[in-house]
């Protein structure tokens, strides 16, 4: 996300604090409890979205705005992680975004301090839903878990954890990586195992990756960077990359050399 867009969204709080009906018209969020999944709690959070509507991706693309969830008052829960399904790209007269249209389940796991005790879940989150423009929106959300689970909601959480990206296992989808300079611009080559749908990256930075460009065979990508002053920061850095793969996600993680 550009620093414009985190400034934008910032400014556009207390318009949306004033005009709070207008915004949750758009979207609902509810907490819904997944059960258990061995020794975690699971629980997932659903954003229901009006047509035409979308949310972001914990990458949101180069005009997008990451979900920020604050958990603080929160009780019995030792550490929460919040997960994301394969998420979709879209182009709009905004840029390329990330993220979900409809609705989405992120599922939840958590780690109890004591398990024999109920869970009680406190979200603060903060999220954009966005149509031709994007509306910033601070929203509440809380749930109590149970020791036991409840049935109707847990087969949610099933379906939608079943989305989430797994790490790739031999053999690994992506082969070999290159950094190339294309005059002044870094350009990120990738090749494939076989063809894959779409290729997102994540790396600490600034550095956005752009959609790739897929050679005819399919078994090579060039990913334009942008937002990257020195190319030769990128030497060493881990690089996160979701495959999407027919509707399947796998997760690898490389380094350029």
């Amino acid at each position: 996300m550009h620093r414009r867009q985190i400034i934008q969204a910032g400014l556009a709080l207390p318009f949306l604090h004033r005009r709070a009906g207008a915004a949750t018209s758009k979207y609902s969020v509810k907490l819904l409890d997944g059960g258990w999944l061995g020794a975690r709690r699971a629980a997932a959070l659903r954003i229901e979205l009006e047509d035409g509507w979308k949310t972001y991706w914990r990458m949101p693309g180069n005009a997008g705005i990451p979900p920020d969830f604050k958990w603080s008052g929160s009780e019995n829960a030792a550490a929460i992680e919040v997960l994301f399904p394969l998420p979709k790209r879209f182009q709009d007269v905004v840029g390329d975004t990330v993220g979900y249209k409809d609705e989405v389940i992120l599922p939840i796991l958590i780690n109890p301090v004591d398990a024999a005790r109920p869970i009680e879940l406190k979200l603060d989150l903060f999220i954009a839903v966005c149509e031709v423009i994007c509306i910033p929106a601070k929203t509440k959300a809380s749930l109590r878990l149970d020791v036991g689970s409840r049935g109707d909601e847990t087969h949610m959480f099933q379906e939608w954890i079943a989305k989430v990206p797994v790490p790739a296992t031999d053999p690994m989808p992506i082969v070999a990586s290159t950094l190339a300079m294309e005059g002044s611009q870094p350009v990120l080559i990738l090749s494939l195992a076989e063809p894959v749908s779409d290729i997102f990256v994540e790396t600490d930075g600034g550095a956005y990756f752009r959609k790739p460009d897929f050679a005819a065979d399919g078994l090579s990508a060039r990913l334009v960077i942008d937002n990257v002053e020195d190319a030769a920061k990128l030497i060493a850095m881990p690089l996160k990359l979701t495959i999407d793969r027919d509707g399947a996600g796998l997760e690898q993680t490389i380094t350029l050399a």
